[in-house]
C-alpha cells in the first residue's frame, strides 16, 4: 500500500509540474499585516447613473488597482463585489488618481494625496478638487448573538450633502466650485414595535387563538423617531451607531424595514431648507425639473428628506447622504454594506 501511495503523490506531483511547463500562473496576494487596507467611496455630486460619470482606472501612486475589470459607477464604492473586501497599499501619504473615459480614452479628473494607516479604512471622494475625507473602518464585532424577534444592526451616516453642484468652465468663464452644506444635520430612525408574536407573548399568555409565535401581529404601531447619533456639519460621519432589527420575518436571518429622516438642527430658513417641524427639504423652492433623488417636481412641492431601508440582523451599513440639495443632480442616501 506504500508503494501504491508514494507512486500516486509522484504522479501528482509530475502533473504539476506539467501543468506548470505550459502555463506560468502567478497569484497577486500580499500579506495584509501592517498595511493599510481601504474601501474607495465616489460621493461628487454628480448626475446619478450616467455612464461617463464613472470612475473607469484608479491609480494608487502611479500602479492601476482596478486593472481595467470593473468601474466604480456615481455614488458606489469599490471593491464592492463581496462584504468586507479592499485594496491594500502601505501606510503613510499615498497618491490616488482618478479617471473617467471619454472617446475610449482615460481622463484623469482627480490627483490628490491622502494619508493612510495601517488597518482598514473608508476613503471618501466627494469633490474633484479636494483630498479625501479618511476614516476609521472600526465595524463592531459581530457576536452571532440572535434574541427571538429581536436584536441588532449597525449603522453609519455620512453627511457629504453639497448645496449646489459645480458649474463646469467655459470659453468665457472659469468653473465654479461646488458648495458644501453649512447646515447641520441629525438623521434620525424608526422601526415597527411589535410586528411578530414572539416567545414572550407566548409566556405572557398574549398570543390569540389560532396564532403562534412568529406570526404577524398586524400591528403596525411605530416606536417614536430616535437620534442616530450626533448631529453632523459636512464631512463629518456619526460612528456606528446600533439599531433594533423587529424582524419581518421569524427566520435567524431576520430583517426588519426601518424609517428615516434628516432635520435640520443648526441653519437654515423654514421654505427653504427645512419645514416647520425641521424636516430637511429635498430642494430649494422654485426648481421644476425632478429628479430620481427627491428633487421638486413639476407640481412645484418641496418634498421632505425620508426614506426607508432593510436592516438584516448582525449587519451593518454606510448610509451616505450626497449629491446636491438646491439643485440637479438631487441629493439622496446611498448605502453601502460593510459586514
Amino acid at each position: 500500500m506504500k508503494i501504491v501511495k508514494y507512486i500516486s503523490s509522484l504522479f501528482a506531483i509530475a502533473l504539476l509540474f506539467a501543468a506548470c511547463d505550459k502555463k506560468e500562473v502567478e497569484l497577486d496576494f500580499r500579506p495584509a499585516a501592517g498595511m493599510a487596507q481601504f474601501q474607495l467611496h465616489y460621493m461628487v455630486p454628480v448626475t446619478s447613473g450616467v455612464s461617463t460619470e464613472y470612475i473607469y482606472r484608479v491609480d494608487i501612486n502611479d500602479v492601476n488597482i482596478s486593472n481595467d475589470q470593473w468601474s466604480i459607477s456615481t455614488y458606489n464604492g469599490q471593491p464592492g463585489s463581496n462584504v468586507g473586501e479592499f485594496f491594500v497599499a502601505q501606510p503613510g501619504k499615498n497618491n490616488i488618481k482618478l479617471y473617467q473615459r471619454v472617446s475610449s480614452k482615460d481622463t484623469l479628473v482627480y490627483n490628490q494625496d491622502a494619508t493612510f494607516t495601517s488597518g482598514t479604512q473608508t476613503v471618501i471622494v466627494y469633490d474633484f478638487h479636494q483630498p479625501p475625507i479618511v476614516t476609521e473602518w472600526n465595524v463592531p464585532e459581530n457576536t452571532g448573538k440572535s434574541y427571538d424577534t429581536d436584536t441588532i444592526g449597525y449603522i453609519k451616516f455620512h453627511n457629504l450633502m453639497f448645496e449646489t453642484p459645480a458649474v463646469p468652465k467655459t470659453e468665457d468663464a472659469p468653473e465654479i466650485p461646488a458648495v458644501p452644506t453649512t447646515l447641520k444635520l441629525q438623521y434620525q430612525f424608526r422601526y415597527i414595535l411589535h410586528p411578530l408574536y414572539t416567545i414572550a407573548d407566548e409566556m405572557a399568555g398574549t398570543i390569540p387563538e389560532g396564532k403562534k409565535v412568529g406570526n404577524y401581529t398586524g400591528d403596525t404601531k411605530k416606536s417614536k423617531w430616535a437620534n442616530l447619533g450626533p448631529a453632523l456639519a459636512f464631512g463629518e460621519n456619526t460612528g456606528w451607531v446600533k439599531v433594533p432589527v423587529k424582524k419581518s420575518e421569524y427566520v435567524t436571518s431576520g430583517y426588519a424595514t426601518i424609517d428615516y429622516r434628516i432635520l435640520v438642527v443648526e441653519g437654515g430658513t423654514v421654505g427653504v431648507e427645512k419645514n416647520a417641524d425641521g424636516i430637511l427639504l429635498a430642494c430649494a423652492t422654485g426648481k421644476t425639473t425632478p429628479t430620481s433623488y427627491g428633487t421638486i417636481g413639476d407640481t412645484g412641492d418641496n418634498s421632505e428628506r425620508g426614506d426607508y431601508w432593510t436592516l438584516y440582523v448582525g449587519r451593518a451599513h454606510q448610509h451616505f447622504f450626497a449629491g446636491a440639495r438646491a439643485g440637479l443632480p438631487g441629493c439622496g442616501v446611498r448605502t453601502f454594506g460593510a459586514r
